[in-house]
């Protein structure tokens, strides 16, 4: 009987042994699954914050395309997790820390982390996103443009596309010398005849921009007649040109006959080709100029356009400045006019205009017999479009 008993506790024994070991088992997978489910949601929170360092650094490189602060341990509010970026310029700290490197405005490529190629004005960022024990690092290649657009015309109009369809069909651009410098002489057309055969338009090649400050030199030729027909000439921004059809913003003097009421004028140039009727969205006049601020700059009797010698036909600094759908014209540093495009229509409605042109080219139109000169034309960006991103990876 003791025999038995004995046998029975050593059975009961062995089976507490195995349940016990079973438990175990069960209770470390469990820790395990657990610890994998945790890492898993730990990780992509840190992934999703070195995420979010690289689009706070391409947000800072099209506002400062030198941008090089970086940032350490940003925290995102909802989940805690912090991302870091340290960026250094044309030189490789030690090669086991995670940085990025800006090389904006060099003219050679240079190594980045972990002997990445950067190019010319390229930028590797290196983004680090910690969570608890989980680290992520996000990397991305860009191209930062900075300045949208410079010709000083040295390369004569290599950077120009000049229209020429059925409806513009002017043929006269020359590079020549003029106050010291190459410059581009546009126009003149015919004094008579068909509209079109005088023409003239050309659009930057290959440009894209959004918010951005245009500065240049303009000088309108005095006309070759006494009365022309119609005189002057428009700098147009923000251009999308699709099969020849235009939509931009324009800052445009107009002389008519009547050179009394000659003026600049802001237009909204919608889905046409020749844009040579469009109503202004904003104009004014030296004379008006003149009262508003009592600058003798804008004296109407400098302003006489039937002097030869007269402003309007003085080389001036244009300046046009685009920021979100505010507009504002400056000539040697003096705003002439500012404009506000509150339109609200979508593309589609049953409206002539939609709403504001977010982005697009710049160019230049002269029409009959109107010639202008330009030279040291600048683009500069101010925010978005700056930043083209090529590649992103782990």
């Amino acid at each position: 009987m003791s025999h038995k008993k004995g046998y029975i506790l050593v059975l009961t024994l062995i089976i507490m042994a195995a349940l016990l070991l079973f438990g175990t088992l069960l209770l470390s997978l469990y820790q395990q699954e657990s610890y994998i489910v945790q890492k898993a949601e730990t990780d992509m929170i840190a992934e999703e914050a070195a995420k979010a360092g690289i689009s706070e650094a391409i947000y800072n490189l099209r506002e400062d395309p030198n941008w090089m602060t970086g940032f350490n341990n940003v925290k995102l509010p909802a989940s805690g997790a912090t991302y870091s970026m340290t960026l250094v310029k044309d030189k490789t700290p030690t090669p086991s820390v995670p940085y990025s490197i800006n090389n904006y405005n060099n003219s050679s490529s240079v190594k980045g982390w972990q002997g990445r190629d950067v190019p010319s004005s390229g930028v590797h960022l290196v983004s680090v996103g910690k969570i608890g024990r989980s680290q992520k690092i996000i990397q991305t290649l860009a191209l930062v443009l900075g300045p949208g657009f410079t010709d000083t015309f040295q390369n004569g109009t290599s950077q120009w596309i000049q229209t020429n369809n059925v409806n513009v069909r002017g043929t006269n651009y020359n590079i020549i010398q003029f106050e010291g410098s190459s410059s581009l002489q546009m126009g003149p057309g015919s004094t008579s005849g068909n509209y079109r055969d005088s023409e003239h338009q050309m659009f930057a090649s290959n440009l894209n921009l959004t918010d951005f400050n245009i500065s240049l030199k303009l000088r309108l030729v005095p006309p070759s007649v006494i009365q022309p027909q119609y005189y002057g000439y428009s700098i147009m921004f923000r251009v999308t040109n699709a099969n020849d059809v235009i939509n931009a913003y324009s800052f445009q003097f107009e002389m008519p006959n009547n050179k009394a009421t000659s003026s600049f004028m802001m237009t909204k140039i919608a889905g046409i080709t020749a844009p040579g009727s469009v109503s202004p969205v904003a104009n004014t006049t030296p004379a008006t100029l003149y009262k508003a601020t009592g600058d003798s700059f804008w004296d109407p009797l400098k302003w006489n356009a039937n002097d030869l010698n007269s402003q309007w036909y003085k080389t001036h600094n244009i300046g046009i400045e685009a920021a979100g759908n505010v507009f504002t014209i400056y000539m040697d540093g003096r705003q002439v006019l500012t404009f506000t495009d509150t339109d609200a229509k979508e593309q589609g409605e049953p409206s002539a205009f939609i709403t504001p042109y977010k982005s697009g080219n710049i160019g230049f139109r002269t029409w009959y017999d109107s010639a202008i000169i330009l030279d040291d034309i600048s683009v500069v960006v101010s925010s978005g479009g700056s930043v083209n991103l090529t590649s992103q990876f782990h």
